[in-house]
């Protein structure tokens, strides 16, 4: 399997993605062969009030000569909506101006591709940004504005434009609903349940009702609820997600609220309205940012009158005891290490009530044993000092006089918030002496390091996200990790051994070792290291040197001994086979940041398509593909985009199976000069070329593995040496031009064999769509392509539109390329592939190698040899999904009757989850066919429905060319076999009964849709 990472791409090739219609914020910019810097870009692009007011500001210098930067930069028609009185004060104030511009600017280059939910960026000016990934439809927000064109390069960093003008949060949760007098009741209740605390954790959502919302409640609900404080601690968390969602994201959703229910939320006659189990309110006004999350007002109090006034009864006599203000709870029920659950013993069910009393407000000792994976519960201190007095308390004597001797210590004393990744005294005494005796004689050398171990911001372990950058005070990235076995946190794959550690200013995470800013990329860290001169030389020949310049990658990279170990000539042999090169150096490299103490017993998906596990044997650690093992020799090399491991061997057995090609032309030369079809002189060649001093190592097994067949008959192999001959005469090793048997001209790149094999429809769209250039000169890429018959059978409908409309053109074209490059004898059935959309191919494959289609397109050729990848021909334009299963259905006027059973039998959740399914989907003609009366009869009979929907269903992603002749189960249980009929029709039976497909393959977002003609 060749799965060639996205990674390659993003260097050469920026998907578009179509604001109305793949408006995910996230899209493709045609790369600037001459990027101005940021202040130039936001000039060309036509952000004219946002550089006059840097120019006013005075940061025009900044954008122009420093960074690298990002930048949320808002449109003209977004300052045009910002409140006059607010401007007219900002550009009479240009301290405030300053502040508010530098709130859109991060200090690094963060393209979209990057960007995680619920990431916390910090701004230049100091207060934190917050980033949200949605699905549907897809996009990022950042405090949920949205990301309106991602990806604008420039010589000192990106641009991500923004349809509004950011403003930097001034308080909590807490403080705003404090300063707002529609809140005052809320407020109330919010410190009579002790909840103020918690809710200057976080991130939370807060549905927040006005007072208008409580003064609507019957007469002395209030004062009830202020009498019970646990009914009331529900009440109100029952209006808090523990997560930030902004409106843009919310529609058509559901959450766990921090009190134990589920909430939705829908749209209804142009309002958004907010549903629990109990009440229905309307958002009357949505996205207040705060620092620790977002609040939504809302015109209505979810009260849970019924359950309040049996609360007093069920609290008594039934094993409780009382922490703090009358609130009930059993011993040892903590939910979460920061949430308390309290459960509430009754006749007929427990009524959970979550507490949600986050470690400042609920002092319940938990053993250190219970949770000490460094994502853990730490037992508050009444009264906290400050960082620079807990870490004096806590024994880091060496950071506490380091800190000192830097002239931190009033820093960290007296400003803040800060979150401290703090070295134990062990880790000191383990650095370098030499390093440390040349820090404490350098003080800005000894700041800089300890600043690096600082975060301007107090993000606890709970908000740690796997991969998740942070950007520390002095300047560079740390990368977080979370590992599950054993479970832990890592910073730059060091152990935070001791999570959470509170502050006045801020919070500690303890770790074991000394954090050392990075200084370099991956390749600069091989070139600077000599032991790595040969892995530089061929990623330099393979063309790979700015892919691994992106990132984040994690690289075994083998040493210049490793090399030395291969067989003579192989390196030259590589070096003069680029393909082949590139591949084998894409198997040392995994699209993530795998630091050691997340690898061990996991296995992952190389940038080179192939799998790679981890193991430790006899105290060593051992990388292992399908073909090769290597030994892990320095481990945890941090660099600014990654993590490089040592390894001392290289994948020569991948070699083998690469190379193994010419053993393949050898013994189909042997064959054919047998029945006498092949001249002598290019016999005499082709042993030439395959001299013993070549010491390929090759065997048949090998060769076997290639073809896919464990057996092949002698002329299948025949049959597949003559192919593979033709890839090696495309390959230059041996050429059949003009009856010399010479060394090969030059490989045309992909534009040119497109051209060569008269794809002109496909050429005329490549160059209208703007991307000629990355055809010509980006890559490694695999394309799909669609023949000039192909595209003569699209729907004009859809033709037109994807002539109008440039984006939605580019989106599609994406959607024929896959990163990398895919032969077909790499081809799997069942086989994903990620196309540069983002959006995934399936790959079938028949009985025979040849049978192949993809999203059930037959591939009609394959393996049109490129020099900067490989083109397969198939016979129908693919289009990129743009809906849902579920979407899709209720967008098509022949399935209403199939879509209300789905809401009936309560499936809308399930079927519109990720998938991928399978759906074989009565039309209402096959509905309204069934005997009279049983339609109507079966809708009243919930589990009925659910059941029989259920049996149209498989867990799977299946198009019609890979059904046929197979049986499937069903999300119900039940057996569902496909066959052909007499008449040549696809046929689908279960137990029940048989329909025939009348429309296949229908491409969505989350599986495949296959019309059928009756209930089965």
């Amino acid at each position: 399997m060749l799965k060639i990472a996205v990674a390659l791409f993003v260097t050469t090739l920026y998907v578009s993605v179509d604001a109305g219609h793949y408006s995910s914020g996230r899209g493709y910019q045609k790369p600037s062969r001459q990027q101005g810097n940021i202040a130039e870009e936001l000039s060309k692009r036509g952000f004219s009030t946002l550089v006059d007011l840097v120019t006013k500001a005075g940061l025009a210098d900044t954008l122009s000569n420093q960074g690298p930067f990002t930048v949320f930069a808002p449109t003209d028609e977004a300052f045009k909506v910002l409140d006059p009185n607010l401007v007219n004060y900002l550009v009479s104030n240009t301290d405030e101006l300053k502040n508010v511009l530098l709130y859109h600017v991060v200090p690094a280059s963060v393209p979209s591709s990057s960007l995680s939910n619920d990431q916390v960026a910090n701004s230049v000016q100091g207060a934190a940004l917050r980033i949200n990934l949605r699905s549907r439809p897809s996009g990022v927000t950042v405090n949920g504005v949205d990301v309106i064109k991602a990806d604008i390069r420039a010589s000192n960093g990106i641009i991500h434009a923004v349809d509004k003008v950011l403003l930097a949060p001034q308080s909590d949760i807490v403080g705003a609903l404090a300063g707002d007098d529609r809140f005052s009741t809320l407020v109330a209740a919010v410190t009579a349940a002790g909840l103020a605390d918690t809710l200057r954790a976080g991130p939370f959502t807060v549905f927040a009702p006005t007072n208008d919302a409580f003064a609507k409640l019957p007469a002395g609900t209030v004062d009830s609820l202020l009498n019970n404080i646990p009914a009331l601690t529900e009440v109100l968390l029952r209006h808090v997600v523990p997560s930030t969602l902004y409106s843009r994201a919310l529609l058509g959703n559901r959450y766990n609220t921090a009190g134990g229910d589920m909430l939705s939320v829908s749209q209804n006659f142009g309002r958004v309205t907010v549903t629990t189990r109990e009440n229905t309110a309307n958002v009357i006004e949505a996205d207040k940012t705060v620092t620790n999350g977002v609040v939504h007002a809302i015109d209505a109090m979810d009260t849970l009158i019924d359950h309040v006034k049996r609360m007093d009864a069920q609290i008594e006599g039934r094993g409780f005891f009382v922490l703090n203000k009358g609130m009930a709870t059993t011993t040892r029920q903590l939910r979460h290490p920061v949430v308390a659950s309290v459960c509430i013993s009754r006749s007929v069910n427990m009524l959970k009530i979550a507490v949600a009393l986050f470690v400042t407000t609920l002092y319940v000792s938990v053993d250190a044993g219970h949770y000490s994976s460094g994502r853990g519960y730490q037992k508050p201190s009444r009264q906290q000092g400050n960082i620079a007095e807990e870490l004096s308390k806590r024994g880091f004597s060496t950071l506490v006089d380091l800190v000192t001797k830097a002239g931190l210590a009033d820093t960290l004393s007296n400003q803040g918030p800060f979150t401290v990744f703090a070295p134990t005294d062990e880790a000191f005494k383990a650095l370098d002496p030499n390093l440390v005796n040349y820090l404490v004689s350098n003080t800005d050398e000894l700041k800089n390091v300890l600043l690096y171990h600082v975060v301007p911001a107090s993000v606890p372990s709970s908000s740690l996200s796997n991969d998740q950058v942070a950007n520390s005070v002095q300047g560079a990235a740390l990368r977080i990790n979370l590992r599950s076995r054993p479970s832990g946190v890592t910073v730059n794959g060091v152990d935070v051994i001791k999570a959470d550690i509170r502050a006045s200013n801020g919070i500690i995470h303890a770790v074991d070792k000394v954090l050392l800013a990075p200084q370099s990329d991956i390749v600069g860290a091989l070139a600077g290291d000599d032991r790595f001169s040969t892995l530089v030389a061929a990623v330099t020949a393979a063309g790979l040197a700015d892919t691994l310049r992106a990132g984040p990658f994690t690289v075994f990279a083998p040493t210049n001994d490793a090399f030395a170990k291969l067989p003579a000539g192989t390196v030259d042999s590589l070096l003069n086979n680029i393909p082949a090169l590139t591949e084998v150096l894409l198997r040392h490299v995994v699209p993530s940041t795998l630091y050691s103490r997340a690898l061990l017993g996991n296995r992952y998906n190389t940038a080179g398509g192939d799998m790679l596990s981890v193991s430790q044997n006899f105290g060593r650690v051992t990388v292992t593909t399908r073909e090769n093992t290597a030994n892990v020799i320095e481990a945890d090399k941090t660099v600014t985009n990654g993590v490089v491991h040592a390894i001392d061997a290289f994948d020569i057995e991948a070699i083998n199976c690469i190379i193994g090609q010419k053993v393949g032309v050898l013994i189909t030369v042997i064959e054919l000069a047998t029945h006498k079809q092949l001249p002598a002189h290019m016999l005499a060649l082709v042993f030439a070329l395959m001299s013993p001093k070549r010491n390929y190592n090759i065997t048949s097994d090998c060769i076997i593995r290639r073809s896919r067949r464990a057996n092949p008959s002698p002329a299948s192999t025949r049959c597949e040496m003559n192919a593979i001959i033709l890839l090696f005469l495309a390959a230059g090793f041996l050429s059949a031009d003009a009856g010399n048997y010479g060394p090969a001209q030059r490989m045309g790149n992909i534009a040119e064999v497109l051209t060569a094999g008269g794809f002109n429809t496909l050429l005329n769209l490549v160059v209208r769509a703007d991307l000629a250039e990355s055809a010509a000169e980006g890559g490694p890429f695999t394309i799909f392509a669609p023949t000039d018959k192909a595209f003569e059978a699209l729907d004009p409908t859809v033709r037109n539109f994807l002539l109008a409309d440039v984006d939605a053109l580019t989106t599609a074209l994406l959607y024929h390329v896959v990163p990398g490059r895919v032969a077909a004898s790499s081809l799997e059935d069942g086989m994903t592939l990620g196309s540069a959309t983002g959006s995934p191919l399936t790959v079938n494959v028949g009985s025979y190698s040849s049978d192949v289609t993809v999203n059930g397109v037959r591939v009609e050729k394959t393996d049109l040899q490129a020099s900067n990848g490989v083109v397969h021909v198939i016979e129908k334009v693919l289009l990129p999904p743009r809906l849902t299963i579920l979407e899709a259905l209720a967008g098509d006027g022949r399935f209403s009757t199939l879509v209300t059973a789905v809401s009936l039998a309560d499936l809308f959740e399930a079927l519109d989850s990720d998938g991928p399914f399978t759906v074989f989907a009565p039309t209402d003609e096959a509905l309204a066919a069934v005997p009279e009366g049983t339609v109507e009869s079966f809708l009243q009979d919930t589990p009925a429905i659910r059941n029989a929907l259920l049996r149209h269903v498989v867990p799977s992603r299946l198009y019609s060319r890979a059904l046929l002749g197979k049986t499937f189960t069903t999300l119900n249980g039940e057996a569902l076999s496909v066959f052909q009929d007499a008449f040549g029709r696809l046929r689908v039976r279960t137990n029940a009964n048989t329909a025939t497909i009348i429309h296949t393959d229908a491409t969505l977002f989350n599986g495949v849709v296959h019309a059928i003609d009756s209930v089965i």
